[in-house]
């Protein structure tokens, strides 16, 4: 291999390496915050409705597709952060009703949304991360 090949090989490689330990880092730091909440609650501390947080869920989802989003090094990541925020909403539209939606209504959009995301990786060939140059 040439010494080009072999620097950006190792540069893709220690981008990557920082992208998934910020995100380790990100969710780390999100469960500590949940198990104390759900600790403090369980040693009566804070009083939580289960119940309440239960239609929250999809914003975990959300939080997902947000740090994939913050710290993307390459488009696709972005493209992924986009369609989970996408999931997320239409996780929590059709358990609250909003708009009148439900899971049975709606689910031809998540189909949609998907094939939009794979629609937008393959015209910007980013189909596989190994071969994009990361983000500025």
């Amino acid at each position: 291999m040439s010494d080009q090949v072999q620097e950006r090989d190792a540069y893709r490689q220690r981008d990557q390496r920082e992208y998934y330990a910020h995100k380790h880092l990100f969710w780390g730091l999100a469960l500590i915050a949940a198990g104390a909440i759900f600790l403090s609650d369980r040693l009566g501390l804070l009083e939580i409705d289960i119940a309440v947080l239960w239609h929250w869920w999809p914003a975990l989802i959300a939080l997902s597709g947000l740090s994939d989003i913050v710290f993307a090094r390459r488009a696709s990541q972005v493209i992924k952060g986009g369609f989970y925020i996408l999931l997320a909403i239409w996780l929590y539209a059709c358990l609250e009703h909003l708009w009148g939606w439900t899971f049975r209504g709606t689910w031809p959009i998540i189909l949609i949304a998907y094939g939009a995301s794979m629609l937008l990786r393959g015209s910007f060939n980013l189909s596989q991360d190994n071969h994009q140059e990361p983000l500025k």
